[in-house]
């Protein structure tokens, strides 16, 4: 009876004490605001794109209307200003993904 407490303890207490190990997790940290589609790879800071798609960054702050919103349809940010477009699957067999850098 005694171990299934202990264990629910401490499994509730890992729950209570995590952290977001994911760095610039809302996109918000950028090196030029985007004015044209495909501007997310070595644009935002800890992330990147592994293959040769042209995955989109949508911001607020962007000069053209197309940067500003979504063309596919409409998408608010979960939180901050940006985010992030891209295809999980087209003709052709064509996919666009993202990566991001984790803290140690």
């Amino acid at each position: 009876m005694n171990k299934p407490i202990t264990f629910f303890f401490l499994f509730i207490g890992n729950l209570l004490f995590s952290q977001n190990l994911v760095i610039n997790p809302s996109f918000e940290d950028f090196d030029k605001c985007p004015w044209r589609l495909g501007m997310f790879n070595n644009n935002v800071f800890h992330w990147s794109c592994p293959n040769h798609g042209s995955t989109d960054f949508f911001r607020a702050c962007g000069t053209n209307p197309i940067t500003k919103e979504n063309y596919n349809g409409e998408q608010a940010p979960f939180s901050g200003d940006a985010y992030v477009g891209m295809y999980l699957y087209a003709i052709d067999d064509y996919r666009e993904y993202v990566q991001g850098a984790l803290q140690s």
